[in-house]
């Protein structure tokens, strides 16, 4: 896994665009329904995900701060057994600094 991400500051807002690619090295392996089961590869499984990112902070004082993460895949696996792909992801938070 590797990422890649540059911020932007606006007075009270931090923008950071980037990119995470995600390698998956190996093919994964499932049990099939035969009797006894047997364990089989699930070709395509393997290779790289990449995907866009954008983290987005705004300060509304010394303390407190609303940040949105988003995700979005540019390459995804031929195959994603493990039920891990999505068309976007977005989440929306507020933070609380404590000390200064």
């Amino acid at each position: 896994m590797g990422r890649i991400q540059y911020a932007f500051k606006f007075r009270k807002l931090a923008v950071q665009p980037g990119l995470l690619a995600i390698v998956h090295l190996g093919e994964d392996v499932q049990s099939n329904s035969a009797e006894p089961p047997q364990r089989v590869t699930i070709n395509g499984s393997s290779g790289l995900t990449l995907n866009l990112t954008v983290d987005a902070r705004y300060a509304l004082n010394r303390h407190w701060t609303l940040e949105l993460a988003y995700g979005s895949p540019l390459v995804v696996r031929e195959v994603c057994p493990d039920g891990l792909t999505r068309s976007l992801v977005a989440n929306l938070g507020i933070a609380y600094r404590f000390g200064e």
